[in-house]
């Protein structure tokens, strides 16, 4: 509970600092993106179809994603801002999130390249199948997620870009007992690319 007491506490400081950047936003950018999600030991089923603490495995998740970034632009090579971004938790296997975070982005280099660095925190909620037959299950859990984000965006057009990669890794916390078994926090790794809406 401790991690999770943290964790709770930097969610609320960027929620603040959200108010802060929107009241003197300057840029805002709108995106969408596909975002393969990869999450280390979910649930599996064991052959006698029972769920065990031993039983786990990682399963890629292939969610649509979308959000937008509010960004204060001031001179010199770095601008900040806050990102908030997720997606719906469509059929099973499916991953749903929401995510806020603070941005650091780098003005275009000699090739045009946008680079940028975030830290998100939030909420992801995920369910997938696992067995075959008789024995097959969903499996679903919910979690308080943290993620650190870098990528790489690249001007096509006035107010265009293309997100060319995005690659993400974090952590989960999941606190619920399920019997007498405890579920895992999952690993996340992320891989997102997609088109760049910029004002």
């Amino acid at each position: 509970m401790h991690r999770f007491a943290r964790i709770a506490v930097q969610f609320a400081a960027l929620l603040s600092l959200s108010a802060a950047l929107a009241a003197h936003a300057q840029t805002v950018q709108v995106y969408a993106t596909a975002a393969p999600t990869y999450l280390t030991r979910l649930y599996t089923v064991n052959g006698s179809g029972a769920t065990t603490s031993s039983d786990y495995s990682g399963v890629w998740f292939v969610p649509p994603n979308a959000g937008f970034t509010l960004s204060s632009t001031k001179p010199g090579a770095v601008n900040w801002g806050l990102d908030f971004r997720g997606g719906p938790k469509l059929g099973t296997p499916g991953l749903g999130s929401f995510l806020v975070g603070a941005k650091m982005s780098v003005k275009p280099t000699a090739f045009h390249l946008k680079p940028y660095g975030q830290l998100s925190i939030g909420y992801l909620d995920q369910s997938h199948k696992t067995g075959s037959g008789a024995s097959q299950v969903t499996s679903s859990q919910s979690y308080l997620g943290v993620e650190l984000l870098g990528g790489v965006d690249y001007p096509v057009a006035h107010h265009f870009e293309i997100r060319i990669v995005e690659i993400g890794v974090g952590f989960t916390h999941y606190g619920v007992s399920t019997g007498s078994n405890t579920s895992p926090n999952p690993a996340i790794l992320s891989l997102q690319s997609g088109l760049v809406w910029t004002h």
